[in-house]
């Protein structure tokens, strides 16, 4: 038996996905016949990701504050241009059920908020620039 040379597949009324497929030799044995396997990878391109892209925070900037874990951020306790003295509370994230603080490292002003209550961050990831 020959492999066709083009594949197309169908699926959930979408537009025909037109592929090369490739043979798989480990597959068992189909009643003690011998039977040829196609592996065929369909690409779905109408997926999106939802989740945008961040910049990271420098570690080298003390007015930038980055993500120190993975999660969510789960509430703002100040806004854009509001003053803030070093140890003030200014956002709370969570991951796996624990929340994690972030504090301001100096004082001074909010600059801008990055992030919104509901987003989900990675750890460097810029939350908070602040001016002196």
């Amino acid at each position: 038996m020959a492999l066709p040379t083009r594949v197309c597949a169908q699926i959930g009324g979408r537009p025909p996905h037109s592929q090369t497929p490739t043979p798989l030799s480990d597959r068992p044995r189909c009643s003690g016949r011998e039977s040829k396997f196609l592996a065929v990878t369909i690409t779905d391109k109408s997926l999106q990701t939802t989740k945008k892209a961040r910049r990271k925070a420098d570690a080298s900037k003390p007015l930038e504050i980055g993500a120190p874990i993975p999660g969510m951020v789960t509430n703002l306790d100040h806004g854009t241009g509001a003053r803030v003295a070093k140890g003030d509370k200014i956002l709370t994230m969570e991951a796996m059920k624990m929340q994690t603080t972030i504090y301001a490292p100096c004082d001074g002003a909010i600059d801008e908020l990055l992030v919104a209550t509901g987003d989900a961050v990675d750890a460097g990831d810029l939350l908070v620039k602040m001016r002196e």
